[in-house]
């Protein structure tokens, strides 16, 4: 549905929601993560904290790497190795 299709009531939210999803999903681009903390504050409207807190993601194979590179291999940040549940739970991303 178009928005100039949309009644005129609702067109103004509509507009207001799409707006936000387009900033949201822009803020997940690399490239707009790598713009100065104050450009992207202002652009989305959100504390610098806020974005770092939620938006940098750290996924099962960073935190995999970081642990083989540190020369931890247990989920509890003991050298050893992973039980299978333990290695089962990495690689479906789980914790």
């Amino acid at each position: 549905m178009c928005l100039r299709n949309a009644p005129a009531p609702e067109r103004d939210t509509l507009q207001a929601r799409l707006n936000h999803a387009e900033k949201r999903a822009a803020v997940r681009s690399k490239n707009a993560r790598q713009l100065p903390p104050k450009i992207q504050e202002a652009f989305f409207g959100t504390r610098y904290e806020t974005l770092k807190n939620v938006y940098d993601e750290v996924g099962p194979e960073d935190i995999r790497d970081a642990m083989s590179d540190a020369g931890m291999t247990g989920l509890s940040g003991e050298s050893g190795t992973n039980s299978e549940a333990q290695q089962r739970r990495i690689s479906q991303g789980g914790d």
